[in-house]
């Protein structure tokens, strides 16, 4: 299992790789930690690859992040929408190979 988080300590957007079953040991790797990023995460897979929608608290913006390999060691980072406070409470679906997200405007 892969899931999606934000680390409120440190205020970054994370995964954890489940390493086992009971997820009792996974692997956390950081997916972005510029600024105060990765609230309301939502993930997907798609061709083997972790893609998640977050909001970037710091910018007020939706971002997307496309893991380029299994463990997400080099991922793409983008802005999907700028216009104002946009971006929480984001919901990821992958159609066609090609995100789709739903989300709220402020």
């Amino acid at each position: 299992a892969v899931i999606s988080y934000y680390d409120v300590t440190n205020k970054n957007l994370k995964l954890a790789f489940c390493n086992d079953a009971k997820c009792s040991s996974p692997t956390l790797m950081e997916v972005d930690e510029g600024g105060n990023v990765g609230q309301y995460t939502s993930l997907q897979i798609l061709n083997g690859n972790a893609v998640i929608s977050y909001y970037d608290v710091t910018n007020k913006n939706l971002k997307l992040a496309f893991c380029n390999d299994a463990k997400c060691s080099s991922p793409t980072l983008m802005e999907v929408d700028e216009g104002g406070n946009v971006g929480q409470y984001t919901s990821l679906q992958i159609l066609s190979a090609k995100a789709v997200i739903s989300y709220y405007d402020v």
